[in-house]
């Protein structure tokens, strides 16, 4: 609860708060080049199918509109992260100078090994959600679209925090015992519409926080 409430007014912050400013204008025109791509597309697809079959075009469009829709829902958190992703060392290091001092400038992961790991996991995941989109028919889908959901926001927030600090096989390493009380109160903030805008700036400032307070109780032992 600590590192929330420290994270949370490091948030704040006009020097760090620019940058979700920054991120959020980002993602406002990625959304919009989005949109219209994808409403040209299904325009043209859909137009296809009505002219073979009036009522599969309305099927196809209310099954196309709802898995758009959960998909959206779920990833927008991730994809918000990985845009505030790209100030996120500004950030981590403005949090260092004002509490952490004693902490040395670190070298992490490579640049692009970072964004090769990082391609990997979004790929991975959102072909997974595809694939198991029929499930929703039963319901279970939301569920497990839930599960999938928390695991990627918090690989790529571990991987971009951590990251900037520690090599790639170290975070490996961590990743799989730590954080998962601080990551799944922030996935949980990401289910609000609205407020899922501000989460992953928020997560940023949060896990840096507490990554950097449990590196110097390490230095200190």
């Amino acid at each position: 609860m600590h590192a929330l409430a420290t994270g949370f007014s490091d948030s704040l912050k006009l020097n760090n708060l620019r940058y979700f400013f920054y991120a959020i204008l980002i993602f406002i025109v990625i959304a919009i080049l989005i949109q219209q791509s994808l409403y040209g597309l299904l325009s043209d697809y859909l137009i296809t199918l009505d002219s073979q079959d009036s009522w599969l075009s309305w099927a196809a469009s209310l099954a196309l509109h709802a898995l758009l829709g959960v998909l959206g829902y779920f990833l927008i958190a991730p994809i918000v992260l990985m845009i505030v992703s790209l100030f996120s060392e500004n950030i981590v290091n403005n949090i260092r100078q004002s509490r952490y001092p004693q902490l040395p400038v670190s070298q992490g992961a490579g640049g692009m090994e970072s964004v090769m790991t990082t391609g990997t996991i979004l790929g991975k995941y959102f072909l997974v959600m595809l694939l198991t989109s029929p499930l929703m028919l039963l319901g279970i889908g939301y569920v497990l679209f839930f599960v999938l959901g928390f695991l990627l926001f918090r690989k790529l927030l571990l991987l971009d925090i951590l990251g900037l600090r520690m090599p790639l096989q170290e975070i490996q390493q961590q990743s799989p015992t730590r954080y998962w009380w601080t990551t799944g109160i922030l996935y949980l903030f990401t289910l609000i519409p609205g407020v899922n805008l501000f989460i992953p700036y928020l997560a940023v400032c949060v896990l840096s926080n507490e990554a950097m307070k449990q590196e110097i109780s390490h230095i200190n032992q």
